[in-house]
């Protein structure tokens, strides 16, 4: 998702560059891998993910029904395809169909836990449903903790989404913006399949609850996703830029071997203040006509040499090196 937020960034500030040419490909590697595992879940889930960024950096309404159009001829074919598929497509139309164990089971556990669930450690379904432990572990907790708890998780994962994507529109570089939606619309809509199969409102998929589920490969997957969510969001301090700027090889301004004097006053043409963050020392004090101030620790040499006049033009020379 990152390299096809890159791309369309690209795209929208060079027109001419087929970037989204690329993205498509990317795509269509990224979805011939899954379909030859074969996992149509994942599949599903890439491809909406792409979608999403593809409109929001303003794909045209022909691009919009041509992909729905695609997907729509996938669904198709894997359906006449695929036999496993076929199989939960028809058992979720049709329950008579087939065997819905694991479905009804988890629908169950909603029912069993209540409101405020029958207590940690005291639920019986994980006990007796197939994959408790990662895709179903949403109804074990509606079993053990109850609806309260499952209406806080679905309260958090909203509240992740929602907050990266007020993050993604108020952020100016279209690499991060599309970078920050692409990651919370992947960990938002991976939250929200695994929950609907819970609840039979959609075909079995075998997907895994973000940082619920059990599952190594899932967690690192997701971890990094987050931490690059966390990368992109963060906000950058700028006070660093508005310090004044050092001499070549020294500390800063009015440190050893940096004389003050030759800093401009602040409120001059085109010159903001420059004061030492430490001591709010003002180190603008050149004056039009402009005399050389003494060195720190040159003692009575500085003096005299302080003393004696300097040209304008001798000023402008010292100010134009720096």
């Amino acid at each position: 998702m990152v390299l096809c937020a890159w791309l369309f960034a690209e795209s929208a500030r060079k027109p001419d560059m087929p970037a989204t040419t690329f993205s498509l490909l990317l795509l269509l590697g990224v979805v011939g891998v899954l379909v030859l595992q074969p996992d149509f879940g994942q599949t599903m889930l890439i491809a909406l993910v792409w979608g999403a960024l593809f409109f929001i950096a303003g794909m045209r309404l022909i691009w919009v029904a041509g992909l729905g159009g695609t997907a729509v001829l996938g669904l198709v074919a894997a359906y006449a395809t695929i036999p496993h598929v076929a199989r939960r497509i028809k058992r979720f139309l049709d329950p008579a169909s087939g065997d819905t164990f694991q479905v009804d089971t988890a629908v169950e556990s909603f029912f069993r836990g209540g409101w405020f669930g029958q207590g940690p450690g005291e639920g019986t379904v994980k006990r007796i449903l197939p994959d408790s432990h990662a895709d179903f572990v949403f109804a074990v907790a509606a079993e053990e903790f109850g609806i309260v708890l499952c209406l806080v998780l679905v309260f958090l994962f909203a509240f992740i989404v929602l907050r990266a994507l007020g993050k993604a529109m108020r952020n100016d570089d279209p690499f991060s913006r599309f970078s920050i939606a692409g990651l919370a619309i992947l960990f938002g809509a991976q939250s929200a399949i695994n929950m609907a199969v819970n609840l039979a409102l959609i075909p079995a998929k075998g997907m895994t609850l973000p940082f619920i589920s059990y599952g190594g490969s899932s967690m690192i997957s997701l971890a990094y996703g987050m931490g690059m969510l966390l990368a992109f969001t963060r906000d950058r301090p700028r006070t660093a830029l508005l310090q004044p700027l050092p001499y070549p090889g020294t500390a800063g301004p009015g440190s050893a071997g940096v004389p003050p004097a030759l800093y401009p006053r602040p409120g001059s043409a085109g010159v903001s203040p420059a004061l030492d963050p430490t001591t709010g020392t003002d180190f603008g004090v050149i004056e039009s006509a402009g005399e050389t101030p003494a060195l720190p620790g040159e003692g009575r040499a500085g003096e005299e040499r302080a003393a004696r006049p300097r040209s304008q033009s001798a000023t402008r020379a010292a100010g134009s090196a720096l």
